[in-house]
């Protein structure tokens, strides 16, 4: 008798239909139909490379109205105070080049009015090469700022 009453339980709850869940829809986020999605990144001005720094002048859209001893300020390992001396790394004892070969004029007591005369507009990248190698004739010297035109 048991057997026939589990059975008939059975057979009634396999026959109606019990809902897990509450089958209601509630919608809690709308959905919006976007015409047009812009990702955009922006371009890292400083990369650091492991003998040399570079500084992306081309693409500083405040650069465009600065002279180079301004831009100067704005690059790590160079600091250059309220007389306008120039430090690369803490030291006076740097060189500087142009388009990686030394520049006669870019040296001395006048770097820093020849630096105040050059438009930033017309830099590409300023590069701090804190390891200069056998490539470069950097015999005492610390750092090369070379200034790529």
């Amino acid at each position: 008798m048991w057997n026939k009453l589990i059975l008939l339980l059975t057979a009634c709850l396999s026959a109606t239909a019990l809902p897990a869940q509450n089958t209601t829809k509630t919608d809690s986020t709308k959905t919006q139909k976007l015409e047009e999605v812009v990702v955009a990144q922006r371009r890292q001005l400083i990369k650091n490379d492991i003998d040399k720094l570079t500084y992306d002048v081309q693409h500083d859209k405040t650069a465009q109205t600065k002279t180079t001893l301004e831009i100067l300020k704005k690059i790590p390992l160079v600091t250059v105070d309220g007389q306008e001396n120039i430090r690369v790394q803490g030291s006076t004892s740097f060189k500087v080049y142009r388009n990686g070969h030394p520049d006669p004029s870019l040296s001395g007591q006048n770097l820093k009015d020849i630096l105040k005369a050059i438009p930033a507009s017309t830099i590409k990248r300023i590069e701090v090469i804190t390891d200069p190698g056998a490539k470069y004739d950097a015999e005492g010297t610390t750092a090369i700022l070379n200034i790529v035109m």
